[in-house]
């Protein structure tokens, strides 16, 4: 996927340009501590648990940010949350395996009358 989306975003020259223009502006060491901290960081996590609404969780089993295990971590903290694993499923599960997507999601709200 990662690939793909590289392709997508040369495609569009302007846009191609303004991320790496950004991305320029930053040293090495920042862009790698930036990273660090984003894998690092999971205080955000605690204040997941005070979520009282229904949720499902979509990942891809193939996603390297995040991870499955995040994914999973996360909705082991919402209370009651529904995950699932897409199988083979990159980053953006919903473009790639749509119809698998839409029925997770339908079934999800189907179970909440909506």
């Amino acid at each position: 996927m990662g690939e793909d989306a590289l392709a997508r975003l040369k495609s569009r020259p302007e846009r191609y340009a303004e991320v790496t223009g950004r991305l320029r502006r930053h040293s090495v060491a920042s862009l790698l501590a930036l990273l660090d901290e984003t894998y690092a960081r999971t205080d955000w996590l605690a204040d997941c648990g005070r979520i009282r609404c229904a949720v499902q969780v979509i990942a891809g089993s193939e996603d390297r940010f995040p991870t499955p295990e995040m994914s999973r971590r996360l909705a082991e903290t919402i209370p009651n949350a529904r995950l699932h694993i897409v199988q083979g499923g990159p980053h953006f599960p919903n473009r790639s395996h749509r119809a698998e997507v839409q029925q997770v999601i339908g079934e999800f709200l189907s179970a909440l009358d909506v």
